[in-house]
C-alpha cells in the first residue's frame, strides 16, 4: 500500500500516521480514515453516504460525527473552511480534497525526529521487544511488562517500537489506558478501549464479526460500534456466564483474529487497572494454544499510589515464575545518551559542561532530562555559562527533582492558563473544554483558545480532537502529555477548591450525557465523591456496580457497591436513602453470590438487611429477589426450617401478586424446599408449574437475579422427584431435556449443574464405569469455566467410582477432598448424601467402623438440618453395615430397616421404599420367613410402571423369583 502525500503532509495509510516535516500529527483513527478516503478520491466530490459506508460500515452515526471529523482535519491541517487549501465543502454537505495528491512507496516513510531523543540509549530494549515479536510471529503468545518509574520513557519506547513495526508489517493494534481512581476502577476499561480501537480501525468489520460470533457480551459493552437495536438484540441473546467464561470469550476472539494477522494490545498504566483486567490478562497469558498475540503493558511497580495488595503484583510474580511473561525494566539513560540529547538542544559551546550537570541532576531520567534541558535553553544565565565554576554557580538555582521542575514550568504560565490546566487535572488525564469551562464558569470557546495555544507549543497538553456529547455539545478535548503533569497540577489545588471543581465537572458531565450518564458511572462516582455530593456519588457507585455485573466482574461490582454503602451512611435518614440502600443491598447480594457462592455469610447479611428495608419500603419487585436470595442462602446452608419459612413468604407473595415474573422463582423455591425436606410428592407440582410457565426468551434474566435459571434447574429437581417417586425413566428424560436446554442457552453453570444431577441418577443405577466417564466430562467443564461448586461435586462422585472399581485409596482421598471443597463454599446441603458415598467407599475398603461413623454423621446431619430426602437410604445402609458384626443382634438390623421403610413410605419415596423392602425381604428370607418376605416385597414391586431394567427393580425381581 503506497502512502499519500499532499502539500507538506504525508499519510502512511488509512490508520496513519499523518506526518508533517517529520512530526506526527495525532488524530483519531476514524478521522484519519476520512482523510485517507478523501485523499484516495482527490479532486472528486465525496458524498457523506460514501464516507459513512467506507469509515463507519454497518454502524449508524449522525452527520454531526462526520462534521466533527472534518473539523478535526481542518484544525490539524491549518485549513480555513471559507478559503480552503485542502478540504472544500461542496453544496454544504459533500466534501472534496482539492490539493494535488501523489503516492510514495511505504519504504520511504519518515520517522518522527521528535520521537528519537527519548529513545537514545534504548537500543537494547527495542531489540528485546523485537525478539518477543519474533516469537509472536511463530505463534507463541507473549506478555511483556515494560516497568519503571513515572517519566522513565515507557510509553514513548512502546509507541516508537509499535510505530516502527507498523511501517514494516501489517498488524492490528489496540490501545487502552488505565485510569487512577481513589477507589474501584471500571471493569475491563483498558481492554474495552483497546477492543474499541480495533473495531474502529482498518480491521473494524472483521473484529466486529468475530466479537459478534464469539464474544457478544464484549461487543455490547463497546460504545459507538452497534446500533441501539442491534445492541439490545445481542443483550437479549447473551448467555448467563461467569467471569471465567467471559474472559475466555475474549481470549478465543483474539486468538481467532491472530489467524488473520498478528494482534498487538498496548495497555498503559496497569498499576491502576482493576481486578477483572488482571484476571483477563492472566487468561491471555496462560492459554496454551498458539496465537500471534502480543500484549504490552506499562507499569509502575514502585508507585506509592499503588496499593501493596494490588492484584497485578501477584500476577506479575506468578507469570514470571511460570515464564509466561517478560519484564523490561527501564532505568535511567547513560551519560553518553544524555550528552547526545543535550548536544542536540543546546548551543555547542555550552552543551559540554551542561550535559554533565543534566546527567547529575536527572540520573538519566528521560522526562526530567527533557524538561531540564528545555529549562536550561530558556535560562540566559545557564545558557551563558562557560566554565565549571559558572555552571556550578548557575546550577544552584536548578530544581532538584522532576516535580519541582514541572512546578516551575507551570508558574511560567499566565494565571488563567494555570487555572484552566488545574481544572483539567481534576477532570482527569484527558479533559474537555466544555467540562473545564463549566468548572471555572468560562465560555467553552475561551478555554479552547487558551488550550489550543498551550498545545501548539507543547506546553503540558496535546489536542485530541473534537468530541460530541449526547446532548449535542461539541467540545475540543485535550490530554496531558504525561501523567506527572496532571499529578503535579492536581496537587497544587487546595481542598475546598478541588471539591468545588470535582462537583462542577460532575454536574456538567451528568447534564451532557443525560439518560446515558450511566456510561460514565465510574467517572461520575469519583467526581461526586470527591465533591462531597454523597447522594449522587452513591447512585453512580451503584450504577458502576451494575455495569460491572453485566460484564461478569463481581469483584469490581462489589467494590463499587460496598463504597456506595459506606457513603450512604453520611446521608440523612429519609425514604430516599432507605430505597437507595435497598437497591445497593440487593445488587451486592448478587455480586457476592457470583464470587463466593450462595452459602457466603455476606450473602445472608446483604439480603437480611434488604429484607428489613423491604418492611419499611414495601416493593413487590424488590421483595421477591430479596426473599429468594435469603432462601438460597438458608437452603445452601441446609437450614430447612428457615428455608421453609421463606418459601411460605414467597408463596404468600405469589397469592397476593400472582404475576408470571413472581411465579417461577417462588414455585422453584417452594418445590426445592419440599424436595430436600423429603417431600417429593409435594415438591413436584410446584416444579411442574415452573417448567410449564418457563419461556427462555422472557425469563433469561432470572439467572442474573437469582443465581440460577429456574427453568433449567427445575428439570434437575423434577428428575430427583421422579426418581424418588419411582419413575426412573421419566427422570432420565427430564435430565436429557435440561442438559439440552442449558447447552442451547449457553449457560455453563446450569450445564454443570445438570450434568452433576445426571451423575447422581447414574450412580443410583450402580454403574461406576459410566459414572467415571461422566465425571471426567463434568470436571473438565468446571475447570474450564471456573465453577468450583460443581467441580467439588464431580470429584466426590469420581472418588466413589474409583473406589467401586477397586482403587479404594485414591477414591477415598478424592471423596474427602471433594467434601472439603464443597463445604468451603459455605454449603451444607447434600452433606447426608455425600456421607453415604463416603460410607460406601469405606465399606468397599473393608473399613466398616469408619463406614458406620460416616452413616451416623449423615443421619445426625439430617436430623439437625431437616434435609431428609436421603434419610431412608442412610438407615438402610447402616443396617447393611452392622449386619453380621459382632454383638449386633438380628433384631437391631431388622429395626433399622423397618425404620428406613417407615420413612420411605411416609415420604412416598417409592424407589427408596423398594430398596429398603428388598433388603428387609432378603433378611427375612435368610431367616426362613419367606411368606412375610413375599408379602412385603411383591406389592412394592408391583406398584412400579417403568424402570424394569434398573438395578433396584432387577434385584427385587430376582429376589421375588427366589421367594416363589
Amino acid at each position: 500500500m503506497s502512502a499519500l502525500c499532499f502539500g507538506p503532509y504525508y499519510l502512511a495509510g488509512p490508520n496513519g500516521p499523518l506526518m508533517r516535516d517529520q512530526e506526527e500529527i495525532r488524530l483519531r483513527s476514524k478521522t484519519l480514515q476520512v482523510l485517507w478516503y478523501l485523499a484516495q478520491h482527490a479532486g472528486k466530490v465525496v458524498e457523506p453516504d460514501q464516507l459513512f459506508g467506507a469509515v463507519w460500515p454497518k454502524t449508524v452515526v449522525s452527520r454531526g460525527v462526520l462534521a466533527v471529523s472534518i473539523r478535526e482535519l481542518r484544525r490539524a491541517l491549518g485549513d480555513d473552511s471559507k478559503a480552503p487549501t485542502y478540504i472544500q465543502t461542496v453544496h454544504r454537505r459533500a466534501y472534496r480534497l482539492i490539493a494535488p495528491v501523489t503516492q510514495r512507496p511505504p519504504a520511504e516513510t519518515p520517522v518522527a525526529e521528535a520521537d528519537r531523543p527519548l529513545l537514545l540509549g534504548r537500543d537494547a530494549e527495542l531489540q528485546q521487544l523485537s525478539e518477543c515479536y519474533a516469537r509472536v510471529r511463530a505463534g507463541r503468545r507473549q506478555v511483556v511488562l515494560v516497568t519503571g518509574e513515572a517519566g522513565i520513557g515507557k510509553s514513548r519506547l512502546v509507541d516508537a517500537w509499535v510505530r516502527g513495526l507498523r511501517q514494516r508489517e501489517e498488524i492490528w493494534v489496540g490501545r487502552g489506558q488505565c485510569i487512577e481512581h481513589s477507589g474501584a476502577g471500571e471493569a475491563y476499561l483498558a481492554l474495552l478501549e483497546a477492543l474499541g480501537q480495533l473495531c474502529q480501525g482498518p480491521a473494524g468489520e472483521t473484529v466486529i464479526e468475530q466479537l459478534r460470533g464469539q464474544a457478544p457480551g464484549w461487543l455490547t459493552q463497546l460504545s459507538g460500534v452497534l446500533r441501539a437495536s442491534e445492541r439490545a438484540a445481542l443483550e437479549q441473546q447473551q448467555a448467563a456466564v461467569n467471569a471465567q467464561h467471559y474472559q475466555r470469550e475474549l481470549a478465543d476472539t483474539l486468538a481467532a483474529l491472530t489467524t488473520i494477522r498478528p494482534v498487538v494490545l498496548v495497555l498503559e498504566d496497569l498499576q491502576w487497572c482493576d481486578q477483572a483486567t488482571v484476571e483477563a490478562l492472566a487468561v491471555l497469558a496462560r492459554r496454551p494454544e498458539p496465537a500471534r498475540l502480543l500484549v504490552i503493558g506499562t507499569d509502575r511497580p514502585a508507585d506509592p499510589t499503588v496499593r501493596n495488595h494490588h492484584p497485578l503484583r501477584s500476577l506479575r510474580q506468578e507469570l514470571a515464575w511460570h515464564r509466561q511473561s517478560r519484564e523490561l525494566a527501564l532505568g535511567g539513560l547513560s551519560q553518553e545518551a544524555v550528552g547526545a540529547f543535550v548536544a542536540r538542544h543546546l548551543p555547542q559551546e555550552t552543551a559540554g559542561p551542561l550535559a554533565a550537570l543534566v546527567f547529575q541532576r536527572t540520573a538519566g531520567q528521560p522526562l526530567f532530562m527533557v524538561n531540564l534541558t528545555e529549562y536550561l535553553a530558556g535560562s540566559p544565565e545557564l545558557a551563558a555559562a562557560r566554565t565549571p565554576s559558572e555552571v556550578a554557580k548557575a546550577a544552584a538555582a536548578l530544581p532538584s527533582h522532576l516535580q519541582q521542575l514541572i512546578e516551575l514550568q507551570i508558574r511560567r504560565l499566565s494565571e488563567r492558563e494555570q487555572q484552566i490546566l488545574e481544572a483539567g487535572s481534576v477532570a482527569g488525564l484527558a479533559f474537555t473544554a466544555a467540562a473545564v469551562g463549566a468548572a471555572l464558569d468560562l465560555p467553552t470557546i475561551d478555554v479552547e483558545t487558551l488550550c489550543d495555544g498551550l498545545a501548539r507549543y507543547d506546553q503540558l497538553i496535546a489536542a485530541q480532537g473534537t468530541v460530541e456529547w449526547p446532548d449535542g455539545t461539541l467540545s475540543e478535548s485535550y490530554v496531558f502529555r504525561h501523567g506527572l503533569y496532571q499529578e503535579v497540577l492536581y496537587q497544587r489545588i487546595g481542598g475546598s477548591r478541588r471539591l468545588r471543581l470535582h462537583r462542577a465537572i460532575g454536574v456538567r458531565l451528568e447534564a451532557g450525557y443525560g439518560a446515558e450518564a450511566a456510561a460514565l458511572a465510574v467517572e461520575l462516582a469519583e467526581h461526586f465523591e470527591q465533591g462531597r455530593d454523597d447522594r449522587r456519588a452513591v447512585r453512580y457507585h451503584r450504577l458502576a456496580g451494575e455495569t460491572a455485573l453485566r460484564r461478569f466482574a463481581p469483584s469490581s461490582a462489589r467494590a463499587h457497591l460496598s463504597r456506595g454503602l459506606e457513603l450512604i451512611q453520611r446521608l440523612p435518614q429519609d425514604a430516599e436513602r432507605g430505597k437507595e440502600e435497598l437497591r445497593l443491598q440487593v445488587e451486592i447480594g448478587v455480586a457476592i453470590m457470583a464470587s463466593e457462592g450462595f452459602g457466603s455469610r455476606a450473602v445472608a447479611y446483604a439480603y437480611g438487611r434488604a429484607h428489613a428495608l423491604c418492611r419499611q419500603f414495601p416493593s413487590t419487585l424488590t421483595l421477591q429477589p430479596v426473599l429468594c436470595g435469603l432462601w438460597n442462602y438458608f437452603l445452601t446452608r441446609a437450614d430447612l426450617a428457615q428455608a421453609r419459612a421463606l418459601a411460605d413468604e414467597l408463596s404468600e407473595l405469589v397469592d397476593r401478586v400472582g404475576t408470571a415474573d413472581t411465579l417461577l422463582p417462588a414455585h422453584n423455591a417452594i418445590g426445592q424446599t419440599h424436595l430436600f425436606a423429603g417431600e417429593p410428592a409435594r415438591a413436584l407440582p410446584h416444579i411442574e408449574v415452573v417448567l410449564a410457565a418457563y419461556d427462555p426468551r422472557r425469563h433469561r434474566d432470572l439467572v442474573s437475579q437469582y443465581g440460577e435459571d429456574p427453568g433449567i434447574v427445575c428439570h434437575m429437581y423434577a428428575a430427583f422427584c421422579d426418581w424418588l417417586l419411582g419413575f426412573p425413566e421419566r427422570a432420565s428424560r427430564r435430565l436429557e431435556t435440561g442438559i439440552r436446554l442449558a447447552q442451547a442457552l449457553g449457560q455453563p453453570f446450569a450445564m454443570a449443574q445438570m450434568r452433576w444431577a445426571a451423575l447422581v441418577v447414574t450412580r443410583e443405577r450402580d454403574d461406576p464405569a459410566r459414572v467415571r466417564v461422566q465425571t471426567e466430562t463434568l470436571i473438565a467443564l468446571c475447570e474450564q469455566e471456573g465453577i468450583a461448586f460443581w467441580l467439588s461435586g464431580g470429584r466426590l462422585l469420581r472418588g466413589w467410582a474409583l473406589t467401586m472399581q477397586g482403587q479404594a485409596a485414591a477414591g477415598l482421598t478424592e471423596i474427602q477432598q471433594g467434601m472439603s471443597e464443597w463445604e468451603a463454599t459455605g454449603a451444607t446441603l447434600i452433606k447426608p448424601y455425600h456421607l453415604s458415598l463416603l460410607a460406601e467407599a469405606y465399606r468397599m475398603a473393608a473399613r466398616t467402623r469408619e463406614a458406620v461413623a460416616a452413616v451416623e454423621e449423615g443421619l445426625s446431619t439430617a436430623q439437625r438440618t431437616g434435609e431428609r430426602w436421603y434419610e431412608a437410604e442412610l438407615h438402610r445402609l447402616r443396617a447393611e453395615l452392622i449386619r453380621g458384626q459382632p454383638r449386633v443382634r438380628s433384631a437391631d438390623v431388622e429395626g433399622e430397616l423397618e425404620m428406613a421403610l417407615a420413612i420411605a413410605r411416609d415420604q412416598q419415596a417409592r424407589m427408596l421404599e423398594l430398596r429398603v423392602a428388598t433388603s428387609l425381604a432378603r433378611l427375612w428370607y435368610e431367616q426362613g420367613r419367606t411368606t412375610s418376605a413375599r408379602a412385603l416385597l411383591v406389592p412394592v414391586y408391583a406398584a412400579f410402571t417403568e424402570g424394569w431394567q434398573t438395578p433396584d427393580l432387577r434385584a427385587a425381581a430376582a429376589l421375588i423369583e427366589r421367594l416363589r
